[in-house]
């Protein structure tokens, strides 16, 4: 593989290049090499600095804290009996359809290695 040096460093490789009218389009390579490796450097240097997320705790955190408020909301339904919390229940019942809706296909996207557009599920109604 030549790189620019050796290309620069051979006289019968310039000769050839401008015999043939190639000198322009070299120079425009190795431009183009040299603004892809700086631009290739600092995505490296910005993905080193991400913050990685670990998915399982936090999956696990999620689950915990939907509990809490579950078992919180269950607590007032039999604590306030006066107040009717049905309402609430339906939608959290339709937001909780929706979703897992929505991870149930992508779980299979997944697994079938399908691209393309998400498929069209309709938000819950309000």
């Amino acid at each position: 593989m030549w790189v620019e040096t050796d290309i620069n460093a051979s006289a019968e490789i310039q000769t050839a290049l401008s015999n043939f009218g190639l000198r322009p389009v070299m120079n425009r390579l190795f431009a183009a090499n040299k603004e892809y490796d700086a631009l290739f450097r600092e995505y490296i240097t910005e993905k080193s600095t991400e913050e990685h997320i670990d998915v399982a705790e936090l999956r696990k955190k999620c689950t915990k804290a939907l509990g809490q408020f579950f078992d919180a909301v269950q607590y007032c339904a039999f604590a306030y009996e006066d107040v009717d919390y049905s309402p609430l229940i339906n939608e959290l019942e339709q937001l909780s359809v929706y979703y897992n809706q929505r991870l149930r296909a992508r779980a299979t996207r997944r697994k079938n290695k399908t691209a393309g557009d998400e498929p069209v599920i309709d938000p819950p109604k309000e």
